[in-house]
């Protein structure tokens, strides 16, 4: 997402600097979270984009810059961490076990209707954890 400005201050999408926020409802007292994730859980996140193509933006906001380039390692080190508290009892983890053709441009209703019905069926899942 591009960022936005309002009045002088300029604001991320928030997933780059967390990109799966669990550790703030638990912090907030929380003793069990669930984390929907768009993608099966195996899926790990790749290296995003280098730093060259990242340049003309770095010189602008550097600090953005460098957690966008981390961002896949903080991704896939919190699902490790997932894992292991799902294990505990304290994470319930919602995932497709596939993608079903979707992205984030999809426009295909056959195949977003085919993720959603995936996802409703794992609220079922919810209904047991909490």
């Amino acid at each position: 997402c591009p960022p936005i400005k309002i009045g002088d201050k300029t604001y991320f999408d928030g997933g780059i600097a967390e990109p799966v926020p669990y550790k703030k409802a638990f912090e907030d007292g929380c003793d069990k979270v669930v984390v929907a994730l768009t993608k099966p859980i195996d899926e790990l996140k790749k290296k995003g984009p280098d730093f060259s193509a990242l340049k003309s933006f770095n010189e602008q906001y550097p600090k953005v810059t460098e957690a966008m380039l981390k961002m896949h390692e903080k991704y896939n080190n919190s699902l490790s961490e997932l894992k292991e508290l799902e294990k505990d009892g304290k994470v319930l983890i919602v995932s497709p076990d596939d993608r079903c053709n979707v992205n984030t441009v999809t426009r295909n209703i056959q195949s977003l209707n085919k993720l959603y019905a995936k996802g409703f069926d794992d609220a079922e899942k919810i209904i047991k954890f909490i």
